[in-house]
């Protein structure tokens, strides 16, 4: 277990096979979280620029408090907490977010990515496309979202969004109690009003709060 205390900082790091990071501090780039890896962000902040910040690649990043920047998930899962924030996130190759806090800007969802909103959790300035999709469950919102060719949004059980545009094949579904306002949809653009049951909350979420 390595911990990164309030007014350290630390660059270069990876954290697999049952490793653990304790972030309070900082980490300023290259950071890497493989399988069986786990860091927690407690007050910390995770830090980088474009193609240099946070990989996580099978493992497990808890951000609760704290803040992450320049995240890109692959394969593993990004847990945003109620507290935590976050911007210029990716997810892809089957990653999964799931956002209890905030997304405040430039989240990018494709290639088998999943975004999850959940109860509290807001994202704004979403892409999603290509495999991507982003679910807003009961309490969840998503602001100024842009659904493009292969991408889906869905709306579920008292979920929001507002301002999203769907465009190029891109496709919109609200499920029962779902709540979309001022969509745009362009060329080739589908909403679907679903007519099944509201999709489930991931069990991880439960145990989340």
């Amino acid at each position: 277990m390595l911990t990164v205390s309030s007014g350290g900082t630390a660059h270069n790091l990876t954290i697999q096979n049952g490793g653990t990071l304790n972030l309070l501090g900082t980490t300023t780039s290259e950071v890497t979280v493989s399988s069986g890896g786990v860091e927690n962000i407690s007050g910390g902040t995770a830090s980088g620029t474009a193609n240099s910040g946070t990989l996580i690649s099978g493992g497990t990043v808890n951000v609760s408090g704290g803040t992450a920047a320049f995240v890109t998930v692959r394969g593993g899962t990004l847990d945003f907490l109620a507290g935590g924030i976050a911007l210029d996130v990716i997810v892809s190759s089957g990653g999964t977010a799931e956002v209890f806090g905030r997304i405040t800007s430039s989240a990018t969802d494709l290639s088998s990515g999943t975004l999850i909103v959940l109860s509290g959790g807001v994202v704004s300035g979403s892409v999603i496309s290509a495999g991507g999709t982003e679910t807003i469950f009961s309490g969840g919102s998503a602001v100024s979202t842009t659904v493009s060719s292969g991408g889906q949004q869905v709306v579920s059980g008292a979920g929001t969004t507002t301002g999203t545009a769907v465009a190029n094949s891109g496709l919109e579904t609200v499920s029962s109690g779902g709540m979309p306002a001022a969509a745009v949809f362009r060329t080739a653009a589908v909403r679907s009003s679903a007519p099944a049951a509201s999709p489930t909350p991931p069990s991880s979420a439960a145990a989340a709060r």
